[in-house]
């Protein structure tokens, strides 16, 4: 900790005198007949500096952006605002499918969609030293910022922080933004489940996103929840987060991330799916490539839902050489399927932008999310 502590002093006694640009302002959009719209930021100045890993600058905000390893010195960046995230995901189901560090992008994401803004944790304070706490928010991205509590808490006070009601709200059905936790932390991965539903509703229409666990490579969905049961279920059988234990609970689907795509995702009318097989050392990344192959073969069959296989962000000790574990331009059928590549973007990143030596913070979730969200909108 005092290597780290050393690390983030030499970043903020360097950006104290580094040059500060003019608030960006947001640029106003038009289509057609529609009111003006705040959907884009407008682009806004971002320069290499010497603090930041190769692919990296600094914009006019003092936060770090990737714009990849062949950008200029200076370069522009331009980002969906909050209004254009809920915009882009109006009228979708994303559903995400992986391990602990995909369900902490979809808190991340849907933390944002609520918050209105991206948290700033620990990961930020060298570049913005007059921020001396951590953004309430970072909780749903490192369990452990509040002093470890337990994971029986996490998910109740979690599932509470993805809740907005509307002030008019007479029920959780009228949520502005509601979320569900099918949770339980019991010993080993067997015996452990979590699957999230956030719904979100907006002007543009309803957002549904979708986390489903897989860890060791199988998929449990519980009767008690959608698809087999509706969003505002009312059952008194339908169990509480955090005690959804195997004794408390009816597993309707159990089977491998192959068949939740075919069984799971057209009940859940998804749109898109962003797709992590697993813990690593279960599915290195030969067994990634040859999935690229399975996903090739179902978006033929539902030409309606597109698929994304999301990588791995390297552990922090592996963070020197990303590729030797991932490497997008050689998988089977990767020219035929969308990919989230959460490895290169870590390449030699300052190791507090992690928590521990394997989860990221609010830095990289924030720029995993800015690129998912390029992928289902593209910035044209």
């Amino acid at each position: 900790m005092a290597s780290v502590r050393l690390r983030r002093g030499v970043v903020i006694a360097f950006l104290t005198s580094f040059f500060m640009w003019p608030n960006a302002k947001t640029e106003m959009q038009t289509n057609g007949s529609e009111e003006l719209l705040p959907l884009l930021e407008k682009s806004r100045p971002c320069n290499k500096v010497s603090l930041l890993p190769n692919g990296w600058c600094m914009d006019d905000e003092m936060m770090p952006r990737y714009v990849g390893e062949n950008s200029e010195q200076s370069t522009d960046v331009q980002l969906y605002t909050h209004e254009g995230y809920n915009k882009c995901l109006a009228n979708k189901t994303v559903v995400f499918i992986g391990d602990s560090r995909v369900r902490y992008q979809y808190m991340h994401l849907a933390g944002y969609l609520k918050s209105k803004q991206f948290m700033k944790c620990d990961d930020q304070s060298p570049y913005h030293p007059e921020n001396t706490s951590n953004d309430p928010e970072c909780y749903l991205i490192d369990y452990e910022s509040h002093g470890g509590r337990d994971w029986f808490t996490w998910y109740k006070e979690s599932l509470t922080m993805l809740t907005d009601l509307n002030n008019n709200a007479s029920s959780t059905a009228e949520a502005q933004q509601d979320s569900l936790c099918d949770c339980f932390r019991g010993g080993g991965p067997t015996g452990s489940y979590e699957n999230r539903y956030t719904r979100r509703r907006t002007q543009y229409g309803e957002i549904n996103l979708i986390y489903l666990q897989s860890s060791t490579g199988t998929v449990f969905v519980n009767q008690e929840f959608p698809p087999f049961n509706s969003f505002d279920s009312t059952s008194p059988t339908r169990c509480m987060p955090g005690e959804c234990s195997p004794q408390n609970r009816n597993n309707t689907f159990t089977g491998d991330v192959k068949a939740a795509l075919w069984d799971i995702l057209p009940r859940l009318n998804a749109t898109h799916a962003f797709i992590n097989l697993g813990w690593k050392h279960k599915f290195p990344f030969r067994a990634q490539s040859e999935f690229t192959c399975v996903m090739k073969e179902y978006m033929q069959a539902h030409p309606n839902i597109k698929l994304h296989l999301m990588s791995h962000p390297p552990k922090s000790l592996d963070i020197p050489n990303p590729l030797k574990d991932f490497d997008a331009n050689n998988l089977k059928c990767g020219d035929d399927v969308g990919v989230l590549d959460r490895s290169i973007v870590n390449e030699d990143v300052p190791i507090f932008w992690y928590w521990d030596s394997m989860h990221v913070l609010s830095i990289l979730n924030e720029e995993y999310n800015h690129q998912l969200i390029k992928k289902i909108c593209p910035i044209v």
